[in-house]
């Protein structure tokens, strides 16, 4: 296998993802969505005494700060047709239902732009097959944005227009009717007593009302009355009922409907038949949550825990005067996969109306991961798993209890006539036919021309160096070795301009990724990059997948990849699209390359948690490991640098993704591979104020970190010898004039540097030899290949290479 060189760039700063279950980190979108309609004061917005309108896609959204499609939009190219149907834009953001007629369509790179040049950018986008229907979602769209066109990289270019939902035909779903006129100018008609109710803290009003042929939904807001009490649960919603006492509509007829799902605030009912007249809800109880400071519990589970040990306890935990009292502890599982401490509460007691339901555990000490709680129910209510790789968790356990799920108890009532859907004011709109000669196709990458591979007998061998030189619109590969310094020897001609090479195993054939050069103020990258495989014996090169063009502004190879080691996966780093504020620049994706047979690969992208920006990707020396650095964009994060790890199965697909150093206030920076050890390397610093750094080495297994002295030098980038004894690094040299020359040496592990080797302005790639006698780099401005002997810092010359050979890429063969 070939070594893949480091990069010359250090990783852009930022997140801490803590290590939870995975439903933890799928459910952050779920969680903010339900805190923000909790904490809505109740009729305190003047969008609510407006009205609303209700999509089953969406749900409630108010009148006075949404805007709809003015009318449907269709174009038509080469026999296909696309209509945008319908469109929705409100304060969080802006969503389209586009119709195709041609099969699936794709959302990907999908943009609206106005008049001015402004864009947006697709932010999430789903093909529903049995609808045959495209949904695309963008940011909220500003008011000055209006009218935009949308466009899509296959050429679509659909000019839409925006109206206040009020001014549309949709009907309002409030349960309060606008005011009469009788009333005076500017007042709102409040909210009839009926409508609303309170206890124990919570007062909850009922807000409108949507009757469908297949269901009815119902909107409730909020609001508490008592300091620190927040409506409604994250998990399990507002409404609470039980088999005895259950969430419940009846109509005047004597009918009862039971509750048939809830989002948040709102619930969702069986459809009613026709003339139902008034409607009562009945809630038995709903749902708060509440922070619950300084409450710990103390296990001792002994020197040596074993399964089975009942533990007893005696440990109250008080919840707004209502107690959780725990009585037992106990060991579960097998002792070898897995040891799993659980806590047992008895009958829970109630007081003043409310009733904990479900504690929420903290990060217990010496426990990164594998905790949580449940309902308390009786049976393992809090738990922590024991197991670790170096041995069972024993001694005193301190388990923080950190808030509470609380049922407050009801009954909240609300008997209700729906407003009638009057017929729509205006007759639906016509739709509007785009012109088919506004029809655009993006700039996009399109397959090379193969004809032009050639190889000749010299293959790849341990020890050899690999660089490849560009040729107009085909790239030389070359081979120099094993015994350097030699006449580099040609291997093949690759079509395209190659800024990748990949080594497959058994050294028989190669991966590659092209593009197109482009030079531009002073940078040098490629664009349009496209992923081939070719085996040396085959006549040409087969195509795997090409990306798309993209931004203009963006001043870098537009891919950088990293293979697993047994080549079975290609995990990469994509820059292709303009991101709209607050999403990251580049896109992290991978590759199952089981297909290289039958050439349909789908690109595939990994699912970050919401805030995340996490790149730099690197596969472990075995196995399928992907090492990344990353830190979060979050409101309130420091922005701080992690190291984070993503397993892939042998299937090919990721796992969870793992903060390694999960340091929320400090960063660890350049993160790399030790191919010897297995460890996980990275610059870490010797105190909060990071003046200083050090290396430090995590276990991937366990996480377990050991720091090391602090290093004599700044550390640029960093590469661990393939024996593990020492690094190649590259320090600055601030003292250099303009932005200072960096500098080679031989780190220790101790952080102490040898001598100078080289001396080198920008650089593209460097990497040392797999015995460490000689490494090479390729200076950019113009890409030139340079060679030292690592020993003494001489430079070499490869006899026989044109000093003028445009390099773009390098590495050693292992």
């Amino acid at each position: 296998e070939i070594r893949l060189p480091a990069r010359g760039a250090a990783p852009r700063r930022a997140p801490a993802f803590p290590r939870r279950w995975a439903w933890a980190a799928l459910a952050v979108v779920a969680l903010l969505a339900a805190l923000l309609a909790f904490r809505q004061p109740v009729l305190a917005a003047a969008g609510r005494l407006l009205g609303y309108v209700y999509f089953p896609e969406i749900g409630f959204v108010p009148l006075d700060s949404t805007r709809v499609l003015r009318n449907p939009v269709m174009q038509g190219h080469a026999g296909a047709i696309l209509t945008a149907t319908r469109g929705l834009a409100t304060r969080q953001s802006t969503t389209l239902w586009l119709e195709y007629n041609a099969g699936p369509a794709s959302g990907e790179g999908a943009w609206l732009e106005d008049a001015a040049g402004a864009r947006l950018e697709v932010t999430a986008w789903q093909y529903d097959h049995d609808a045959s229907r495209l949904v695309l979602t963008f940011p909220a769209l500003p008011a000055e944005m209006d009218p935009v066109t949308l466009a899509l990289p296959e050429g679509w270019r659909l000019p839409l227009e925006w109206i206040p939902a009020g001014q549309s035909n949709l009907p309002d779903v409030r349960i309060v009717p606008y005011p009469g006129p009788s009333t005076a100018p500017g007042a709102l008609t409040p909210t009839p007593a009926d409508l609303c109710a309170a206890a124990h803290g919570l007062r909850v009003c009922l807000l409108a009302a949507a009757a469908g042929a297949h269901d009815t939904t119902l909107l409730l807001e909020a609001q508490s009355t008592t300091p620190g009490l927040l409506p409604g649960d994250a998990w399990q919603g507002l409404a609470w009922g039980d088999a005895d006492r259950p969430v419940s509509l009846r109509d005047a007829a004597g009918g009862v409907y039971s509750l048939s799902g809830q989002q948040g605030s709102t619930l969702t009912f069986p459809a009613l038949p026709a003339a139902s007249g008034p409607l009562t809800l009945t809630l038995p109880a709903v749902l708060a949550r509440a922070d619950i400071p300084d409450q710990l519990i103390r296990v001792d589970v002994g020197d040596d825990p074993r399964p089975g040990q009942v533990i007893p306890l005696d440990a109250t935990v008080q919840v707004y005067g209502a107690s959780v009292h725990f009585r037992q502890a106990t060991l579960v599982g097998d002792g070898v996969n897995s040891l799993r401490l659980t806590l047992e509460a008895g009958p829970v007691e109630s007081a003043n109306g409310l009733t904990p339901l479900a504690l929420e555990m903290g990060k217990p000490e010496r426990v990164d991961d594998l905790y949580g709680s449940g309902n308390l129910d009786g049976s393992k209510d809090l738990f922590v798993e024991l197991l670790r790789p170096q041995g069972a968790l024993h001694g005193v356990l301190e388990l923080p209890v950190v808030s509470a799920t609380l049922i407050v108890s009801g009954p909240f009532e609300f008997t209700f006539t729906p407003t009638p859907a009057a017929a729509p004011a205006t007759p639906p709109p016509a739709v509007a036919t785009a012109d088919p000669g506004s029809f655009s196709p993006a700039p996009s990458a399109t397959p090379l021309p193969l004809e032009s591979y050639r190889s000749g007998e010299r293959r790849p061998q341990p020890g050899d160096l690999l660089f490849t030189v560009l040729q107009g619109e085909t790239t030389a590969l070359y081979a120099a070795g094993p015994g350097l310094p030699s006449a580099p020897q040609w291997v093949a001609d690759l079509p395209g301009q190659v800024f990748q090479v990949y080594l497959h195993p058994d050294r028989q054939g190669i991966d590659y990724v092209a593009g197109t050069l482009v030079q531009e103020d002073g940078f040098t990258f490629f664009r349009g990059a496209q992923l081939f495989t070719l085996r040396f014996d085959e006549a040409r090169p087969r195509l795997l997948a090409a990306f798309p063009f993209g931004p203009q502004n963006v001043k870098g190879n537009e891919l950088a990849a990293t293979w697993s080691a047994d080549g079975r996966l290609v995990a990469f780093q994509q820059t292709n699209r303009l991101p709209a504020p607050g999403e990251p620049l580049a896109r992290l994706g991978w590759i199952d390359l089981a297909c290289r047979q039958d050439g349909h690969c789908p690109v595939q992208y990994v699912d970050l948690p919401p805030g995340l920006e996490a790149g730099a990707p690197q596969f472990s020396p075995t196995g399928r490991r992907l090492l990344l650095s990353g830190s979060s964009t979050a409101p309130g994060s420091s922005g701080a640098m992690d190291v984070f790890l993503l397993p892939f199965d042998e299937q090919g697909r990721p796992g969870e993704l793992i903060n390694l150093s999960d340091s929320p206030q400090t960063s660890e920076l350049v993160p790399h591979w030790n191919p010897a050890g297995g460890q996980v390397v990275a610059l870490c610093p010797t105190d909060p104020s990071e003046a200083q750094r050090r290396f430090c080495l995590f276990d991937p297994s366990s996480g377990a970190r050991q720091d090391g002295a602090a290093i004599d030098r700044h550390l640029f980038d960093y590469q661990v010898a393939l024996d593990g004894e020492h690094l190649l690094g590259i320090d600055i040299d601030h003292q250099a004039g303009g932005k200072g020359l960096l500098e080679f040496r031989r780190f220790a592990w101790d952080g102490s540097s040898g001598p100078l080797l080289a001396r080198a302005g920008m650089l593209a790639y460097f990497a040392g030899s797999p015995g460490g006698d000689f490494f090479a780099y390729i200076e950019t401005d113009p890409p030139r290949l340079r060679l030292v002997d690592a020993s003494t810092g001489a430079g070499l010359d490869l006899p026989g290479l044109d000093p003028a050979a445009y390099v773009t890429w390098l590495g050693w063969v292992n």
